[in-house]
């Protein structure tokens, strides 16, 4: 009765004991990963500053303004599929459905 008292208790030392060094390793690695993408995102979010094209030819405006309500068409048309709403699914035969790959004997019936 002893003997098992005592492998309980160290069992259970053993069990806990691992766990709490998965958690202090899951721990620590997650410092470092969060440590390295906050360093990415640093370096993603550093401004970049571009000039606004100022343009001083009415043709240019023209052009600017036609390609501009050309895409907003183009979105418009694009963003709202009309959808079915139908699942077609044509039966094909596989080995699975072949009777004659069928190991099972079914019964003769009268």
């Amino acid at each position: 009765m002893n003997e098992a008292i005592s492998l309980t208790v160290v069992c259970i030392f053993v069990v806990f004991s691992a766990l709490l060094i998965l958690m202090f390793t899951y721990k620590i690695l997650g410092y470092f990963f969060e440590r390295s993408q906050k360093k990415e995102a640093q370096k993603a979010a550093e401004p970049v500053v571009q000039k606004p094209v100022v343009s001083a030819n009415v043709e240019d405006d023209n052009v600017v303004a036609a390609i501009a309500l050309a895409l907003q068409m183009f979105e418009a048309e694009n963003m709202h599929d009309t959808e079915s709403y139908v699942l077609t699914m044509n039966p094909s035969s596989s080995d699975w459905q072949n009777r004659a790959r069928n190991f099972r004997k079914y019964p003769k019936q009268k």
